[in-house]
């Protein structure tokens, strides 16, 4: 049964890509994508009889749009790949891709919201394709002063568990300090390398054309990733204790929200912490909502 949103999610990607290979003169483009549908078959079939109707609904209206609005362009015969998560770290966003010859269709698929990344703190420089071991470690090593100094707070607290919901239910202001530590750290960062802002921009949104779909029970909503300007400086700010605000210079802003990857914590190890990276729905770009 697909009880994880990573397994929804999985399931999501499989209904729209099966009402595609229905609806559209498309094959499967390889071995891995066949894979792929048969095992994420599974998961939908595990979803609530409701949500399997939903998705189907809402599939069925995107591969009509996508084939009155997207097809045009590309001659048959056509095929249709799922992208692995390896080829997201590498800066294409794409889910799904139907191609003809060296012309392709690109689409990232979302459920209920407009997340773009979930990018870890402590991998930054990478993130900002900054290659400086000496100056990475020192980020690093500062990360960990802030972790050492929240498992010194937490180890005076009467946990029965080593769980964040422990802490914060004892002790509010560790949490709330953890997070705008990592989050001041961050923003500082980021300040010091507005340079970086072109290559950072291509990490949280991608390297390709494509069209970010995000379904909800209410509707579609189509972003158009095209022809985006590439930003050459940005600005991050504090929002709180948990957000960070960054804006780029191309009129993009995207805000950071700070939070634990995992329940749970081990004194010593390095902690779990993720940013939720969102747009601010202040971005120069076009959108289709379908009903």
């Amino acid at each position: 049964m697909a009880t994880t949103s990573n397994d929804q999610g999985r399931a999501l990607e499989y209904c729209l890509a099966n009402v595609l290979l229905t609806q559209l003169p498309c094959q499967i483009h390889d071995i891995k994508t066949q894979l792929d549908q048969q095992r994420d078959q599974l998961r939908f079939q595990g979803l609530p009889a409701a949500t399997q109707t939903y998705y189907q609904q809402q599939c069925q209206k995107v591969a009509r749009w996508i084939g009155q609005n997207r097809m045009l362009r590309l001659t048959p015969p056509l095929t249709l790949r799922r992208l692995t998560d390896e080829e997201a770290t590498q800066g294409n966003p794409t889910d799904i891709e139907i191609r003809s010859g060296d012309q392709c269709y690109n689409v990232s698929l979302k459920h209920n919201h407009h997340a773009v990344k979930h990018q870890r703190p402590a991998s930054l420089y990478a993130q900002l394709g900054i290659v400086n071991p000496t100056e990475e470690q020192y980020y690093r090593d500062s990360i960990k002063v802030i972790e050492t100094r929240f498992y010194q707070q937490a180890s005076t607290l009467p946990l029965q568990a080593l769980e964040f919901n422990q802490v914060k239910s004892h002790a509010p202001a560790v949490i709330d300090q953890l997070y705008q530590s990592i989050c001041q750290h961050v923003a500082a960062t980021l300040n010091q390398h507005t340079q970086q802002a072109r290559y950072f921009f291509a990490f949280l949104v991608g390297n390709t054309a494509f069209d970010k779909i995000i379904i909800t029970s209410s509707g579609v909503e189509i972003l158009h990733f095209y022809q985006i300007t590439a930003p050459t400086t940005m600005q991050a700010s504090l929002q709180g204790n948990n957000y960070i605000l960054l804006t780029f210079d191309n009129q993009f802003t995207f805000r950071m929200r700070i939070h634990t990857a995992s329940s749970r914590f081990e004194y010593g190890k390095a902690l779990s912490l993720k940013f939720d990276t969102q747009s601010t729905g202040q971005a120069p770009i076009f959108t289709t909502r379908l009903p």
